[in-house]
């Protein structure tokens, strides 16, 4: 397959996203350009990017750049600085506080102490991440991810508040755990919906960032209103939307019929010369990695066997979903999908 033009689908798989670079280096090796593009938690940020127009170099660059001598992918972990009023208020540790009752003191006396005393609990950075957990569903705020995912928009020329009717081949997928569905977010389900946002949400992997609540402005999904709705990592549905270049769906905007490609993360193949080096995670964040691995393996097994022919599958054995990758791990994992992607490539025609 060569000199072509494609629809892509891209898995999620947090840092072993990075294994996409390589995959697009095939692509263009081959001059193979991608129309549309569907993707799920990492592989909405790769979805995006090719969007965006950039090149699988430029990818690379913006995925392994430095942060004050730290990799990018680890200043999206922030902890949360402040919350709205109405957090703050609804909270469960607040009601607690309403509930009790202090002799011979008015409630306005009581309601003044309980701010105070929540003020000065939220100033303990582990007391924040504690709160964001039990209230927003995340130990992180995502704010910077969505600060770079803003910038990366008016990089290319872009408003920054650009929404998916303007990315027409662009589809993400987010899970609406208020709805208990999948969302399939794009120009024709979600057209008012920031771009920037459709990402965040899909990526929002359950207990490490805050999930994302639909706001009024967005307007409707697909005729229907989620003001207030929470959406977090589109992995709990469907983490490998291949069914949705493949078969006919409401959900997607008609588009003359193109070739398929499936980018599979493989946690079952290994990558050849992979180096030993593991950087442990931070507690409890190894712990989620486990149960977000876990979680994705048994989505969209039934796609997988029925459009086996359709599927690239990049070799990613050892790697973790939220590993901080050394440099030469790193490389090891492009190279494999490079040569993956190669030789998939010669098997279509």
């Amino acid at each position: 397959m060569r000199n072509t033009t494609v629809d892509v689908c891209l898995e999620g798989g947090g840092t072993k996203g990075i294994a996409y670079v390589g995959a697009l280096q095939a692509l263009e090796q081959n001059e193979v350009r991608v129309r549309c593009s569907v993707g799920t938690s990492a592989g909405a940020i790769t979805a995006l990017l090719l969007q965006l127009g950039y090149s699988s170099a430029q990818m690379h660059e913006l995925l392994t750049e430095k942060i004050d001598g730290e990799p990018r992918f680890t200043s999206f972990f922030d902890v949360p600085s402040e919350f709205s009023k109405q957090v703050l208020h609804d909270s469960l540790l607040m009601q607690e506080f309403r509930a009790i009752d202090i002799p011979l003191v008015p409630e306005s006396v009581e309601a003044r102490i309980d701010r105070a005393i929540m003020g000065a609990l939220l100033k303990g950075k582990y007391f924040r991440q504690f709160f964001s957990l039990v209230e927003r569903g995340g130990l992180f705020a995502g704010e910077r991810f969505v600060e770079w995912l803003e910038w990366l928009l008016q990089r290319r020329g872009f408003a920054k508040d650009l929404t998916l009717t303007e990315l027409p081949q662009l589809t993400v997928i987010a899970a609406d755990i208020t709805s208990q569905e999948k969302l399939v977010l794009n120009g024709k389900t979600a057209p008012h919906m920031p771009v920037v946002w459709a990402v965040r949400a899909s990526m929002s992997i359950p207990l490490v960032w805050q999930s994302v609540l639909w706001q009024e402005a967005w307007g409707n999904y697909a005729g229907r209103a989620l003001h207030g709705h929470e959406l977090v990592d589109g992995g709990l549905c469907s983490n490998f939307p291949l069914r949705l270049l493949l078969e006919p769906s409401e959900l997607m905007a008609e588009t003359e019929s193109l070739p398929v490609l499936g980018l599979l993360l493989d946690e079952e193949l290994r990558v050849e010369s992979i180096p030993s080096e593991h950087r442990p995670l931070p507690k409890p964040l190894d712990h989620i990695e486990a149960l977000v691995d876990t979680m994705r393996q048994g989505n969209d097994r039934a796609v997988l066997q029925r459009y086996e022919d359709n599927v690239c599958r990049l070799p990613c054995s050892g790697y973790g979903t939220l590993e901080e990758l050394a440099k030469a791990k790193e490389a090891a994992l492009i190279k494999a999908a490079r040569r993956a992607v190669r030789a998939h490539l010669l098997t279509r025609n």
